[in-house]
């Protein structure tokens, strides 16, 4: 069936006006009058034509810039991902931590009064900054990339392991990581103790397993808590685990901190662990 004008049925369209107003008997004042009003509604016909035109055109010129916006803002925030994300590890860098901050510096907790306050306790931030210790020994000896690239990895899984699902895990660049994890205010200093244990629990496990496994043991009845049957060690790995520690110091960033106080917790936690480092004769190795 042909399209139906927009219109109710039983009213005639202007073409029909015209037809009957032409097929009836009239002056020649009349005519004119007739050809005049015809001429005026073809001339505005046309306006609204050319106007519909133009609004069509124009709605698929914004409909291609709204199209190309959107796919400029994803390639931004693909390209702000990327660059967030350490190619080696997986794991978010120095800048995404740095965004984090900014983003931690504008949470507000609740007032007192709000219903929310009650099941909202507050909250602070555990930093834990994490330095390997002999790490250019395992570069030196297994080279840049089959032992220490490959004991970054494990590294960051053994970090991973130490952490709860709600923590996060960064690596700063060379062998410096951070954690950074919500505790209850009071708590941090337990929190870091617990997650410290846990990384040294495992990475001596590991250990021990690498040992064994260098000297052809089976390492299957040593009953440990944590289970080495999934970690896969290769040779050059297994030798650079063995070698391997780390040295940790603790910051806070607590509620209501501004971006440059918690900026400056940052810094003064990574210089605290150098000096440790220092400390323990550990700064060159």
């Amino acid at each position: 069936m042909p399209e139906q004008s927009p219109q109710t049925a039983d009213a005639p369209d202007t073409e029909q006006y015209f037809a009957l107003l032409e097929s009836q008997p009239l002056t020649s004042d009349g005519e004119l009058a007739l050809a005049g009003l015809r001429r005026a509604f073809e001339q505005q016909q046309t306006v609204i034509d050319t106007s519909a035109a133009t609004i069509q055109e124009k709605s698929h010129a914004l409909a291609a810039v709204n199209e190309e916006l959107a796919k400029k803002e994803a390639e931004l925030v693909e390209s702000k991902s990327k660059n967030h994300i350490d190619d080696l590890t997986g794991l978010p860098n120095a800048a995404a931590i740095k965004a984090d901050i900014t983003t931690w510096s504008q949470e507000q907790q609740p007032p007192a009064h709000d219903s929310r306050a009650e099941s909202q306790q507050p909250h602070n931030r555990l930093l834990i900054i994490g330095d390997l210790d002999n790490f250019k020994l395992v570069n030196d000896t297994l080279g840049h990339y089959d032992g220490g690239d490959e004991a970054l990895k494990l590294v960051t899984r053994i970090l991973q392991e130490s952490i709860r699902d709600t923590d996060q895990v960064y690596r700063l660049g060379g062998d410096e990581f951070a954690i950074v994890a919500l505790v209850t205010p009071g708590e941090e200093k337990a929190a870091f103790e617990a997650i410290a244990l846990r990384f040294y629990h495992i990475l001596e496990t590991l250990q021990a397993y690498a040992l064994e496994r260098s000297v052809c043991h089976d390492s299957s009845e040593r009953g440990e808590a944590f289970d080495t049957s999934a970690w896969q060690l290769d040779v050059s790995t297994a030798e650079a685990i063995r070698v391997l520690d780390a040295t940790f110091a603790m910051g806070i960033f607590h509620l209501g901190d501004t971006e440059d106080e918690m900026a400056d917790t940052l810094k003064e936690t990574m210089d605290e662990m150098k000096r440790m480092k220092d400390a323990a004769g550990k700064g060159m190795r």
